[in-house]
């Protein structure tokens, strides 16, 4: 177990959750339409499907939807590491009116070695070492209240625009195990530096 433990802050939906899946797939479905993650380019999803859909894709966030998603792959085996390893590891995520159980119950299901989840939307109001979210909103304002917080993300087509915020933009949505494992590897070195500096900082003497 690490002597430097970190907190570590980690959003659900696209970090830990594949929300896209689910929501678009079902969008799809409805409209007949063929949208992938690569096809949106900004946060505001509805700016992106048929306009008979617009906004209504927002009514897709239901129960049912929530706690039927999939984790991300590479997320259960990363964050398991990081429990183990013995860092604070918290789900923060906000939760759409009527929600909160569904998410509650999808975090125990798929991760029930994760002991605390968290749902607000000022997010910033929480202070961690590591705060690891996908959307451009919360990096910006997370950035802003704490600027010396390690701020990792997934590589979306709709954060690119936040590049310069963030410590790490790792992967992609095609390729979601290889940023759970660039976190896992940045995370274990920030422990081993923050560990090597305590270790060699100077004794206090009395004369």
């Amino acid at each position: 177990m690490n002597n430097e433990k970190l907190t570590i802050l980690v959003d659900m939906d696209s970090i830990a959750a594949d929300l896209q899946e689910k929501w678009y797939g079902a969008y799809n479905k409805r409209y007949n339409d063929t949208i992938t993650v690569d096809d949106i380019l900004s946060w505001d999803t509805h700016k992106y499907v048929k306009p008979e859909c617009g906004k209504k894709i927002y009514k897709y966030f239901t129960p049912s939807m929530f706690r039927s998603l999939n984790p991300i792959k590479g997320a259960v085996k990363a964050l398991k590491r990081l429990v183990v390893a013995g860092h604070e590891v918290v789900f923060l995520t906000a939760a759409p009116r009527g929600c909160r159980d569904a998410k509650h119950a999808w975090a125990k299901e798929h991760f029930p070695f994760i002991g605390e989840v968290a749902m607000m939307h000022k997010k910033y109001l929480v202070q961690g070492d590591v705060f690891i979210d996908d959307s451009p909103s919360n990096i910006i304002a997370y950035r802003k209240h704490h600027p010396n917080a390690n701020i990792f993300t997934i590589a979306y087509p709709y954060n690119e625009e936040v590049e310069h915020l963030t410590d790490l933009r790792l992967g992609s949505w095609r390729d979601t195990e290889a940023a759970w494992e660039g976190f896992v590897e940045a995370i274990e070195e920030i422990t081993f530096n923050r560990e090597t500096t305590c270790s060699i900082e100077p004794a206090h003497t009395t004369g």
